[in-house]
């Protein structure tokens, strides 16, 4: 999952009323503009939707939506934090439970602010909640869109957060002190033991293949990429050793003439975690 900026403008200095905006009818937030106050809206502590936008003081507004995991996704919003506000807006995927925070903790009046969502792989629903935890932390006009801009990539990976998981994975523990597991959506590799899947691709293609890694207690692992017609030749070694909190890995990588399916294999050479296992065109 991918969430930054892509842009923002600003209200003049001093300007701090927002203008009504008529709703968009391709957002999927119902409500958006908050016309209709606290509709569609769950709302939990003090959250004041009296001036026709959500104000959040010591409390939050969420809603879900539907997502379709292979399309990319545009957040917008306008905010505006003062009174030493400190707040959030957060998009959390569903079933996996990943949460993209956009931080709203520093002063400013209303700002048009624009970011990209790519759903992890698996997801159906995704929940968007308007946070404040002091001060004044206001927002308007938000609106979540499928981003047409940008093409669909579709995932190769199947059940690449271990939401099922070992379920499309193959598990090998070739040694006697080998171990996979798979507990809340995590792999554990460990010792030698490895997990792979195969993948049809298209020679010539670059793809991007990404994952979350986490090497406990200074353990490290490899992901690697086979033709599986030649099993015995490394296409790509990337190498997986880090601090204990998951770190994100990324490589693209162009399919060979003649390779027609990829082996994606992910080894604990010692101590490894795994989770969002992705490979789409780059």
């Amino acid at each position: 999952m991918q969430l930054k900026i892509t842009g923002c403008n600003h209200f003049p200095a001093g300007e701090i009323i927002m203008p009504r905006q008529t709703a968009s009818t391709s957002n999927l937030l119902l409500n958006g503009n908050f016309s209709q106050y606290a509709m569609h809206w769950n709302t939990t502590g003090t959250v004041d939707y009296s001036r026709q936008y959500c104000r959040a003081l010591t409390g939050q507004a969420s809603q879900q939506v539907n997502i379709n995991p292979s399309a990319s996704y545009l957040l917008r919003m306008w905010s505006q934090v003062i009174f030493k506000g400190v707040g959030a807006v957060v998009i959390t995927s569903e079933p996996s439970g990943t949460a993209d925070r956009i931080e709203l903790d520093a002063f400013h009046l209303w700002t048009k602010r624009e970011f990209n969502y790519s759903p992890p792989a698996g997801t159906t629903s995704a929940t968007v909640t308007v946070t404040g935890t002091t001060g004044e932390v206001c927002v308007d006009e938000i609106e979540l869109l499928v981003d047409t801009t940008t093409p669909v990539r579709p995932e190769l990976i199947r059940n690449g957060e271990f939401i099922q998981n070992n379920t499309d994975w193959t598990v090998e523990r070739p040694g006697p002190t080998s171990s996979v597991s798979f507990t809340a959506g995590v792999c554990s590799a460990n010792l030698g033991g490895l997990i792979y899947q195969d993948i049809a691709v298209e020679p010539g293609k670059t793809y991007s293949f990404t994952l979350m890694a986490a090497n406990p207690t200074g353990g490290d692992g490899a992901a690697r990429l086979y033709d599986v017609a030649n099993t015995g030749v490394i296409l790509l070694d990337i190498e997986l050793r880090g601090p204990e909190t998951f770190q994100p890995y990324q490589r693209n990588f162009q399919v060979p003439a003649g390779t027609l399916q990829l082996r994606v294999l992910m080894v604990g050479i010692t101590f490894l975690r795994l989770d969002r296992v992705s490979f789409k065109l780059a």
